[in-house]
């Protein structure tokens, strides 16, 4: 078992640019939970979150953040809904805060270099469920876009047995993520749908969404007891 403390990152247009969100790291948590086999793998499932600091978005729109068109956006969630117009304007979500986490968990196999003695160094694969989510305070009323797909967290790891069971543990992840799906919640709209609809949309206004989305990293410390 395992608990880790960090800070998280992200790399991609929308998300770190100075033009988008421009998004600094911020505090990361995660775990970990499985069982090794003759001190060269382990086997478990493992989750982490995180906080990102958008630093570009007072007085923009939402969809600005994005490079989406907020008319060819609400045109083709219309006609995916099957009405003729949509009872939200996205034209006032005029922001005044915003608040940006990410999540993945899933199983994930570790791999261990050094299997005896009181140094520790391991690599890592996973296939994890991704999201990514910005809830926006907006003049237009409370706004949350959320991005979901899966993962696969690559890390690197490098510890000390200060005690038999006990290992002090730093830690380092690249998460890229291929994303699925988005949704929006809003007073006014609850909508779920493919990413390819928001990505016409994008295409429209000249932003490669799908491409743009971000991949994740993090440095963490951890403490890992084994029983």
């Amino acid at each position: 078992m395992e608990g880790k403390i960090g800070a998280l990152g992200c790399l991609g247009r929308h998300c770190r640019d100075t033009a988008n969100h421009n998004s600094s790291p911020g505090l990361a948590l995660g775990g970990f939970f499985g069982f090794n086999i003759l001190g060269f793998v382990d086997l478990g499932l493992e989750g982490a979150w995180g906080q990102l600091r958008p630093q570009a978005f007072s007085g923009r729109n939402v969809l600005d953040l994005y490079s989406l068109d907020a008319n060819a956006l609400a045109s083709s969630i219309a006609a995916e809904m099957g009405v003729p117009s949509l009872p939200l304007d996205f034209n006032t979500l005029t922001i005044g805060d915003v608040k940006s986490t990410a999540v993945h968990a899933g199983p994930t196999v570790r791999v261990h270099l050094i299997p005896r003695g009181r140094l520790s160094a391991y690599v890592g694969l996973g296939a994890h469920y991704q999201l990514w989510r910005n809830a926006y305070d907006t003049l237009g009323g409370d706004f949350r876009l959320s991005f979901h797909g899966v993962s696969i967290p690559a890390s690197a790891g490098v510890g000390y047995y200060v005690l038999r069971r006990l290992n002090l543990n730093a830690e380092f992840t690249y998460d890229y993520a291929a994303w699925l799906a988005a949704s929006i919640r809003h007073p006014d709209l609850d909508f779920v749908t493919p990413l390819l609809l928001v990505e016409e949309a994008a295409l429209e206004a000249g932003s490669d969404l799908k491409k743009d989305l971000p991949s994740f990293w993090s440095l963490v410390l951890s403490a890992r007891v084994r029983f």
